[in-house]
């Protein structure tokens, strides 16, 4: 594959972003956007929903275990799927709160990444050479691999795009046979913490090791782009057009990229300077504070 590595060019907007919190809550950690315009996020041994009238409803993970990261799930039914590393499970829940019966991944599996398209999720389990492929049918499809410590995973057309910590490499599977196609292998440190799919067709991915966001751009090439020193990203969303967006270790902002540049936001009203994970609901984007401990949201710009 071809592989490139350049700056990323920095400004610093001079009007920062209003930041709102909802009320102070217990561990917020992955967001995702779900149907009828409701915000989801993963808590400890709960799943919550924030919802319109500022109020906050949580729903308690039947048998305890703490989700990790949400995936909308397909179908008529709804809702999201879950992955429960420490529980070596996969759940779902409804959009009215309800649970469905959890998915037994197997001793040492401890499923984590998941992603989805609209028509089923995927999961990878991290101690196990495989992926679970979950349908809005309920049904679930195991695919054999040759990879151990999968940590993040991104949808294509016709495959998936997934980082192994274990060989410290991007691979590119298909998800008929799970046999690999393209792979790289990234720069020593390398340490990818979440992989999105791009509504242009590309794939985004944030390597905290390195402080770099990386784009595949097709099967063939891969471009990073390096932050500026102190810029750690921590996780990554699509934006408007070709942008996307990213929180940072260390201040209390988030940056939106377009093609090499990244435009640095400040954010008022901010209670830390650890916003963790971070969704674009097409209007605002939502940002969850891990030491703070609070959800909020600043209208993008």
């Amino acid at each position: 594959m071809e592989y490139s590595s350049v700056p990323a060019v920095h400004w610093l907007s001079p009007a920062p972003l209003k930041f709102t919190a909802y009320p102070a809550l217990k561990d917020p950690g992955d967001l995702q956007w779900g149907y009828q315009n409701q915000r989801w996020f993963t808590a400890a041994g709960a799943i919550g929903r924030l919802n319109g009238d500022g109020s906050v409803s949580k729903f308690a993970v039947p048998g305890g275990g703490s989700p990790m990261f949400l995936s909308r799930a397909a179908g008529g039914k709804g809702g999201f799927w879950f992955t429960l590393p420490l529980k070596n499970a996969i759940g779902r829940i409804f959009a009215d709160g309800t649970f469905g019966p959890l998915i037994d991944c197997g001793k040492n599996s401890r499923p984590a990444a998941i992603t989805g398209d609209p028509y089923r999720s995927y999961a990878a389990a991290f101690g196990r050479p495989e992926i679970y492929e979950l349908t809005g049918d309920d049904e679930v499809r195991e695919i054999g691999t040759d990879l151990y410590g999968v940590e993040a995973l991104a949808d294509t057309t016709g495959g998936k795009w997934l980082w192994c910590f274990a060989k410290g490499e991007l691979v590119r599977i298909s998800t008929e046979d799970g046999k690999r196609g393209n792979h790289y292998t990234l720069p020593e440190g390398a340490a990818v913490e979440r992989m999105i799919r791009h509504p242009s067709g590309e794939v985004f991915y944030v390597d905290i090791g390195r402080r770099v966001i990386g784009r595949i751009k097709d099967e063939f090439t891969i471009v990073e782009y390096r932050l500026q020193p102190g810029m750690t990203p921590l996780d990554i969303c699509a934006g408007g057009g070709n942008t996307v967006w990213f929180p940072v270790s260390g201040r209390p902002s988030i940056c939106r990229m377009e093609d090499d540049g990244v435009l640095e936001y400040p954010l008022t009203g901010a209670a830390d300077f650890h916003l963790h994970r971070i969704m674009f609901d097409l209007e605002n984007l939502w940002c969850s504070e891990s030491a703070g401990k609070r959800i909020g949201y600043a209208k993008a710009p």
